[in-house]
């Protein structure tokens, strides 16, 4: 989780959001958080700026990756942090298909939420769902409710 590689390696000038064509269209934030570098995603989303909410070509923004990969700690970052002002609002209901093929039976295009919940990360899935109400004011579904996609 080397931020001062990324401090080294990107100059001031480099487009934070590229998205590499070469790659499926993904961004170096959302790279970071498909290999499990949370405070590289920070660095990136404080520091640099980058839009979380850019998907690739499958669909996989930040939030959707770090909950594909089970990463409690940085979900948990991105929900807290997705809507301060200096941090872009985070995109809790952007569906995304695997990059590769799925254990969890399915091939989607499902949220963050379904995802973790298909693939065993009760917590996470949890924590997306609250989120959810929070941000739509208790009208969303009450924690321990089930989706209206069977998850």
């Amino acid at each position: 989780d080397s931020v001062a590689a990324l401090q080294t390696l990107l100059p001031p000038s480099f487009n934070i959001d590229t998205q590499f064509q070469q790659m499926e269209e993904v961004t170096l934030v959302n790279l970071a958080a498909r290999c499990g570098r949370a405070r590289c995603v920070r660095y990136l989303v404080q520091e640099r700026k980058a839009n979380a909410n850019l998907p690739d070509i499958q669909g996989f923004n930040v939030l959707l990756s770090a909950a594909w990969n089970g990463q409690r700690g940085l979900v948990t970052w991105l929900l807290k942090h997705g809507s301060r002002s200096n941090f872009r609002s985070l995109d809790l209901d952007a569906k995304g298909v695997p990059p590769r093929t799925s254990s969890c039976g399915g091939k989607g295009p499902f949220d963050a939420e379904t995802w973790a919940a298909r693939k065993g990360f009760a917590e996470i899935s949890a924590a997306i769902r609250r989120a959810r109400a929070q941000r739509d004011g208790g009208r969303a579904l009450a924690a321990g409710g089930s989706r209206a996609d069977g998850w």
